[in-house]
C-alpha cells in the first residue's frame, strides 16, 4: 500500500498522478527520480494530527487571523490547558481544537 507524501492519505492507484485527498501531484519514477522518503510512507497517528493542526493554521493565516498553535492557557479551576491553535483578529480571541478521525 502507498501514502501520499504530503497528507498520508492512503493512494487507490499504484500509477495515480494526483493524490485524491489533498490534489498534490505525486511522484512518478518515469519524471523524476523516487528518494526513500516518497516510497510508503509510515506516518503515526499523533504526526497526521499535527500535520492537521499545521495546515489549518496556515488556512487561518491566509485569511488574516494571527495564529498562535499548541497555546497553553491557564483555566477558571487553576488548571493548564492546551489549545491546537488560536486565533486573533481584532480583540476577538477564538480557540479551535483540531480532530483528525478516520470516517
Amino acid at each position: 500500500m502507498k501514502f501520499c507524501p504530503y497528507c498520508g492519505a492512503k493512494l487507490g492507484a499504484e500509477s495515480a498522478k494526483f493524490c485524491s485527498e489533498c490534489g498534490s501531484k505525486l511522484p512518478h519514477e518515469n519524471n523524476i527520480e523516487v528518494t526513500e522518503e516518497f516510497q510508503e510512507v509510515k506516518l503515526n497517528v499523533y504526526d497526521l494530527g499535527v500535520k492537521l493542526e499545521e495546515t489549518v493554521a496556515k488556512i487561518f493565516e491566509k485569511m488574516g487571523y494571527k495564529v498562535e498553535l499548541r497555546k497553553r492557557l491557564a483555566t477558571r479551576s487553576g488548571a493548564t490547558a492546551e489549545i491546537d491553535i488560536l486565533i486573533t483578529k481584532g480583540n476577538r480571541k477564538r480557540a479551535v481544537e483540531c480532530k483528525n478521525y478516520d470516517v
